[in-house]
Parts: structure tokens; C-alpha cells; sequence
């Protein structure tokens, strides 16, 4: 191929990406206009940002009242697992203290309060896919700066069982780790999403259901690599996982220990609130 050859190449794969950009613009906003934005919590309809309507300056996805109302984790924080710390001497939460965690750290968006149990319940079980948007977005702008000193080579949602998704008809974990991938895309960052590297090979019982003790119990064995993909796909590589909940840390070490195993050097986590 000449030089010309491949300089229109280039120029026709970048005017279809263009293209395909402004068609996808194009849907979203028509989409909109049949079906607009509502605030996740309190459900008044968000106008188009700059009218003075109810979008919020630092999150278009949810009204600035209901945003002034969430709970973000404050300093200091537990260096394994973010949860916010009582006593300021220590550097790890008792829980950390207390036993192994497989993963190396990790980051909870919010504190698991009304607020963010409502958000978080109606996208995992009244399909309000939408919330994971605002998640997403506010993530990205939290802890972008974080996730390029993890340096991720993967982004990888912890699954769900194959029956339990097909009763939900998604995976909430893998469509906020797909949401969380487009929106730091903004901030420089291409972390591709590998929803089946890892698979659960086990129903478990719901963990909300559980106590601490029980739910690593619940948990363990539960996840493998898939059999359709290698083995060592990641190994010495730097994987993020996402959840959509910390409570006991149970789900996410175990499936740090399994990558851990197929030989990952590095497993960070990310949540969307912790409790």
C-alpha cells in the first residue's frame, strides 16, 4: 500500500468513526426526548444542562438536591479496603485486621446509606439500568487519577450466576464496569472489560441474607476461570474488579484469590458504596 493509499485509509476510518459518533449522539437524544432523564432518587425529570433546570453542574445524571444528599467517604480511610476509619492511629479497618484479603486495595464512590441503597437496589432489581450512568460518571471523576496509578490492564465485573442473570436479564456489575470504561475514556484512560474471564460456578445464597462468618463461607469456591479462555490470559497482569457493594469484602477477595491463582500480579477493586 503507497503512502497516499494509506493516508485515505486513515481519513475514511476516521470519518466513520465521526459518523458513527453522531449517529449514536443522535439516537440518545432522540431517545431522550421520548424517554427523559429522572433523578435516581427523588424522580423529577432533568432538563437539558445550561437551562437552569434540574441537572446538577457536577453530575448531569442526578437533580443537585439529591446529589448534596449523597455521602462520600471521608479521610481517614482503611489503606486495604476504603472503608472510613474511627480511630485515626490505625491504618487498616478491625476487619482488615482480622483476616486475609486477597485483593492488594481498593475504592468504595459512596457510603451505603438510604441514598445509595435506594440507587443501588433499584438498578440491581427494578432495572433501572440508567442509575449505573450517574455512577459511572461520578466514579470516573472521583477516582480517575486513582486508577492511573493502579494502571489496570482489565477491567473484569464479578459475575453472576448464569440462572440468577437470566431471572435479572443483566449483570449489574458488568454494566457498571462498562459505563465506568466509557466514562474514563474522558480522563485518558482505555481499560478494556472482560465480563467472561471469569465465570460463578456455584448459585450461592444471597449474601445480604448472611452474616460476616457465613458469607465468606457462601462465597468460597464459588468463581473459577472460565474454561473457554486461557488460562493465563492475565497473568502478570494488573486487573480492577467491580461490584457494585462492599459489605464484608467476602465476594470480591475471593474472586481476587482465584485471579490471583490463575496468576494476576496485581488485583485492585472498585465499588459503587460501601458499608
Amino acid at each position: 500500500m503507497s503512502g497516499d493509499e494509506s493516508i485515505q485509509k486513515c481519513c475514511m476510518n476516521e470519518f466513520l468513526k465521526m459518523i458513527k459518533h453522531r449517529l449514536r449522539v443522535s439516537k440518545t437524544l432522540a431517545v431522550r426526548l421520548l424517554f427523559p432523564r429522572v433523578c435516581p432518587l427523588c424522580g423529577s425529570i432533568l432538563g437539558a444542562r445550561g437551562t437552569g433546570s434540574s441537572y446538577c453542574r457536577d453530575n448531569p445524571f442526578i437533580c443537585s438536591v439529591c446529589y448534596a444528599s449523597l455521602v462520600f467517604p471521608k479521610e481517614p480511610r482503611c489503606l486495604k479496603c476504603s472503608r472510613p476509619l474511627f480511630d485515626e492511629t490505625k491504618a487498616y479497618c478491625p476487619d482488615c485486621q482480622s483476616r486475609k484479603r486477597y485483593y492488594d486495595q481498593g475504592a468504595a464512590l459512596l457510603i451505603h446509606d438510604d441514598a445509595a441503597r435506594k440507587i443501588l437496589y433499584d438498578l440491581k432489581y427494578h432495572n433501572k439500568r440508567d442509575h449505573a450512568d450517574m455512577l459511572a460518571w461520578e466514579a470516573a471523576k472521583v477516582y480517575h487519577q486513582v486508577l492511573k496509578d493502579w494502571n489496570p490492564d482489565v477491567i473484569i465485573p464479578v459475575p453472576l450466576h448464569k440462572k440468577r442473570k437470566l431471572q435479572r436479564g443483566y449483570n449489574q456489575a458488568h454494566l457498571l464496569a462498562v459505563k465506568l470504561k466509557e466514562n474514563l475514556e474522558a480522563y485518558q484512560l482505555r481499560i478494556p472489560v472482560d465480563p467472561d474471564y471469569l465465570v460463578r460456578i456455584r448459585k450461592t445464597s444471597a449474601q445480604k441474607e448472611l452474616s460476616r462468618d457465613q458469607r465468606w463461607k457462601n462465597v468460597r469456591n464459588a468463581f473459577a476461570v472460565s474454561d473457554r479462555e486461557p488460562g493465563n490470559k492475565y497473568a502478570q497482569k494488573t486487573v480492577l474488579l467491580i461490584d457494585d457493594i462492599f459489605t464484608s469484602g467476602a465476594t470480591l477477595s475471593e474472586c481476587a484469590r482465584i485471579l490471583r491463582m490463575a496468576g494476576a500480579r496485581r488485583v485492585y477493586f472498585l465499588t459503587f458504596s460501601i458499608g
